[in-house]
This record gives structure tokens, C-alpha cells and sequence, in this order.
């Protein structure tokens, strides 16, 4: 009987876990992450009923006004000067923070009847509206005071109305008569601020300044009435017989929510489990190939549920509020990479688990943490650990020598 060739041979049969294998890992790994984010869905729920309870502002009106004048009542405006300085902070409620400002706005105004001619001391009714920025929460620190012509002394109006969306004040004004006043008013409001011009038959002299210094905004939105001059956040305009329906708008820029960083945190999670996973066999595969040859689904279900101890770590500190982002960082990877490098350590050896392992979950770690809370510095350390990884593979990538370390095998065994 012919002896078969070792050639033929039967060899051993690879039992490595496969990439499908890997993704059902993966998949696993998301669901119990999706477990997780109803839990912090409903405390911003909570938050979110909290925010909206206090922001609950009523809308009907305490006095009843018409809420758009009719054309004829509009005034013929001389002159309308305003000074506005806008600051804005951040409120916490719960895990949701939310932008809010306040709008200090003090100016003076000249108006007259429409009438025109006839010089027969006619007089005409006259709706003047000094409007508030659209989304007004409160308003505090209202006035509008009448100047009195002969001795220019300025008495609170006990017709002007003052509601949340403005000031508004009606009366007669005889053919030619000029009424000045002043006005001013504090405004509180969330996430963007839009200053609107008083409605007017005819605006003749325009001259408003608006002072973003103390605020987190830095600049007025490009569909915004264009200013004529703008000198370090500090914005002027100034115009003769205006005709423009658009309105000064500014947006505040919305501070990230710490609720939703965690819950983004989480889902990247899977993508950090997917990363660590390939390093992982990687790293085996081009030192001890073959090592892994046993090394089954559970086994690295058990791995990955180690590696993501220090997410779930990380988020019970940051959720308590106990500690900022940088210490809570250093105390989950104290608890957590260590417990890793024993894991990694019993599969292969802890020279390897120390010198090889232990850098690569550093970096997938660094690598999600970066895509969440890097701020400023996010495309930075971005670039950073992509080359960091590229030389890597370009330091330990050698092709073809597993291959050569079998043919090797083959040959003594024909020999």
C-alpha cells in the first residue's frame, strides 16, 4: 500500500474565533450598552420636565392690546436710539444644561402722528411698540418715560402697557406734535437672542449699538441686519429712513450636556470593544501565531466585558458628579486596566500583556474618550494617535513570515 506523501498529511484544523465571531461580539456588547441608555434617558426626561416647568411663562396677556396695530396707527419714527448689552451663563438642571441670557436695552425716541397738511390742529391716534427679543422668558427693570416738552423732566407714561413681548403705548398726538421719550428694559431668554425693530410707518434716523463682551456669543448672524461697524464684539448701526424687515439675531453657543456625552460615550463603546478586539489578534497573530488557535467567543466575551469595565466605571463617576472628567479618567483606568493586563496575562504571558496589550487599550480608550470629551483639542489628539498606530503597523507589520515558518515545517517533515 502506497504511503501517502506528508504533503497530504492531514493538518490541524484552526479553531481561531472568526471575524464574524468578532462581530457578534460587537453586536452583544451594543445591546447591553442600548440596555443602559433608557436608565440615563430617564433622568433627562426628569431634567427635561424640570427645564420646562421652569420655563413655564403663561401666554395670555395681563392686558388686553391689539396685537398688531393697524397700518394708520403706526408712528412716523424721527428718531429711535438704543444702547444693548447682552451676557449669558449656563443653568444645569439634572444631567441637561441649557444657554440662557439676559438683554439690557435702555434708548430714547421721537415720534409723530402720520398726519400730513391741512394745519387745522387735527389729531391722530398713535400706537408706538417698542418690541422685546422673540422667545422673552421675563422682563424686568420696564420703563418708558415721556419728556415733557417745556421743561424736558421725564415722567413714567401711565398709558404705556408693558407685556412680555414689549412695550407697548397708544395715544393722540396733534398734526406736527413730536412726542421724545425713553425707554429701557432687562430680558431673559434661552439659546439665541433676536432684536427686532419697532414697527413704523417710516424710520428716519436709526442709531443702535449692541455689546457682545459679556457673553459667550461672538458674533452677530450673517441673515441679521448688517452692521456698519463692529470693534471687539461691540456692533453699531446706523441708518436714515431704514426699509428692512430683518432683525438682529445672535446665537449662543449650547454647552454639551453631560447626559449626552455619557450616552454617546456608550455608544462608541462598541467601536472601542471592535478596535481592541483586532489589536488584540493582531498583536498575537504576529508574535505567538497559532496562540489563539483555542481562544473561543466566551473567551472574548470575558475579555471585551473587562475592557469595558472602564466605561462603566468612568460613567457611575462622572453620572454622581463626583469628581471632573481628567480625575475620573485616571481613577477607571486605575481600577480597570489593571484587572485587564491580569486577564490578558493568564491567555498569554504578562511580558506581552505589559509591553503590547496594555498600550493598545491605552489608545483605543484615548481614542473615544477623544472623539467625546476632546473639545478643541479633539482633531489634534485625532491626528496624534493615527500616526501613533500607523507606526506601529509599519514597525511590526511582516508579511509572508507565518507563511515561510510553515513551508519551513512542511520541508523538515519531507525530509
Amino acid at each position: 500500500m502506497k504511503t501517502p506523501s506528508p504533503f497530504y498529511r492531514s493538518r490541524p484544523v484552526r479553531t481561531a474565533f472568526t471575524l464574524i465571531e468578532l462581530i457578534v461580539v460587537v453586536v452583544v456588547i451594543g445591546v447591553i450598552a442600548s440596555l443602559a441608555v433608557p436608565t440615563v434617558m430617564k433622568v433627562q426626561d426628569k431634567a427635561a420636565a424640570k427645564a420646562a416647568k421652569y420655563e413655564l411663562i403663561h401666554d395670555e396677556p395681563a392686558v388686553e392690546v391689539e396685537e398688531t396695530p393697524p397700518g394708520e396707527r403706526l408712528p412716523m419714527f424721527e428718531k429711535f436710539e438704543a444702547d444693548y448689552r447682552l451676557s449669558s451663563d449656563y443653568q444645569r438642571v439634572g444631567l441637561e444644561v441649557y444657554s440662557r441670557y439676559s438683554l439690557y436695552g435702555s434708548g430714547r425716541l421721537a415720534i409723530r402722528s402720520a398726519l400730513t397738511g391741512g394745519g387745522n390742529g387735527r389729531s391722530g391716534h398713535v400706537s408706538l411698540h417698542v418690541p422685546f427679543p422673540d422667545g422673552t422668558i421675563e422682563a424686568s427693570d420696564i420703563y418708558l418715560r415721556i419728556l415733557d416738552p417745556e421743561t424736558g423732566e421725564a415722567v413714567e407714561s401711565r398709558e404705556a402697557v408693558y407685556r412680555r413681548d414689549g412695550i407697548f403705548w397708544e395715544g393722540q398726538l396733534a398734526e406736527g406734535e413730536v412726542m421724545e421719550a425713553e425707554f429701557g428694559f432687562t430680558t431673559q431668554g434661552t439659546e439665541s437672542v433676536e432684536i427686532a425693530l419697532p414697527p413704523a410707518r417710516r424710520l428716519s434716523n436709526l442709531d443702535l449699538s449692541l455689546d457682545l463682551s459679556d457673553s459667550s456669543a461672538d458674533e452677530v448672524t450673517s441673515y441679521s441686519l448688517r452692521a456698519d461697524e463692529v470693534v471687539d464684539q461691540k456692533y453699531h448701526w446706523e441708518f436714515a429712513n431704514l426699509v428692512s424687515d430683518r432683525s438682529i439675531v445672535v446665537r449662543i453657543p449650547g454647552a454639551e450636556s453631560p447626559g449626552g456625552r455619557l450616552i454617546t460615550l456608550f455608544r462608541f463603546m462598541a467601536v472601542a470593544v471592535f478596535l481592541f478586539g483586532g489589536g488584540f489578534l493582531y498583536m498575537n497573530e504576529s508574535h505567538a501565531p497559532g496562540r489563539l488557535d483555542r481562544f473561543r467567543l466566551g473567551h472574548f466575551f470575558l475579555l471585551a466585558l473587562t475592557y469595558s469595565l472602564f466605561f462603566i466605571i468612568f460613567a457611575v463617576i462622572i453620572y454622581r458628579e463626583h469628581l471632573g472628567v481628567i480625575p475620573a479618567l485616571a481613577l477607571s483606568a486605575v481600577f480597570s486596566l489593571p484587572l485587564l493586563v491580569m486577564h490578558v496575562a493568564r491567555i498569554t504571558t504578562l511580558r506581552f500583556a505589559i509591553r503590547h496589550v496594555f498600550p493598545l487599550a491605552v489608545v483605543t480608550l484615548a481614542l473615544v474618550v477623544n472623539g467625546v470629551y476632546g473639545g478643541g483639542f479633539r482633531d489634534y489628539g485625532f491626528l496624534i494617535l493615527l500616526v501613533a498606530v500607523t507606526a506601529y503597523l509599519t514597525a511590526t507589520y511582516r508579511p509572508g513570515e507565518k507563511k515561510g515558518r510553515e513551508s519551513g515545517k512542511l520541508v523538515e517533515a519531507v525530509g
